[in-house]
């Protein structure tokens, strides 16, 4: 519909095709919340970073969700989306379930 952003957890851990890693058998979506300032942010796995003061106004908010955490850092603090749970974003914002800490 493009105003919310859906993420679900699967609650079991997926079935691995032959030759797969067994640390790769658990299913999982991660969650960074960002706010201005958004600064500079290099990813783990990738030779390059990402400018977010350049993309975005300072009044903005937004998610990051990923199957693994993809920065690390004291300002990078990724969570685990909670197994067989439906969460819902708007604007950079969690809507459902209601937040706790929001």
């Amino acid at each position: 519909e493009g105003e919310h952003l859906y993420a679900y957890t699967e609650k079991t851990a997926y079935q691995p095709v032959d030759g797969e890693s067994p640390r790769r058998l658990r299913n999982g979506l991660f969650v960074v919340r960002r706010q201005s300032p958004f600064g500079k942010v290099r990813l783990e796995d990738e030779d390059w970073q990402i400018d977010l003061d350049e993309e975005k106004n300072p009044e903005q908010t937004g998610v990051v969700i990923a199957t693994r955490p993809l920065t690390s850092g004291e300002r990078e603090k990724w969570e685990r989306l909670s197994p067989g749970t439906l969460t819902v974003f708007k604007q950079g914002r969690q809507v459902y379930p209601p937040a706790t800490n929001a």
